[in-house]
Order: C-alpha cells, then structure tokens, then sequence
C-alpha cells in the first residue's frame, strides 16, 4: 500500500491473519422483545375480521 510500501496482496494477507487470530470470545449479543400489540377491539383470533379492520383504518 502507498503509506507502508507493502503490495496490496500482502497487506491483506496480514490483516485475515489478524482478524482470525483476533479473541474469539465477544459479549453475548441480546435482543430485548418489545409487544406492539394491537389496537383495542383487535385480535389475532380471525384474521380475515383482523385484516379487513385494518384495511378500514388505513383508508380512512
């Protein structure tokens, strides 16, 4: 590369070789669920009722 004067092959061969000697070990990555639920009067139980109230509102 320009700033080392090292060809491009080599300095990307050096860098795989640091990134796969790197720790392994990194914090545990946590999603934490968040309920949107639905609008009141609303259910999952029928979702063709469900879908259709739902078309209502964004047309209104």
């Amino acid at each position: 590369m320009r700033k080392t004067g090292m060809p491009f092959k080599v300095t990307v061969n050096e860098m795989l070789r640091k990134g796969f000697a790197a720790p392994k070990e990194r914090p545990n990555f946590v999603v934490e669920p968040l309920s949107l639920g639905l609008p009141l009067g609303m259910s999952y139980d029928n979702i063709h009722l469900l879908l259709e109230q739902l078309d209502e509102l964004e047309s209104k």
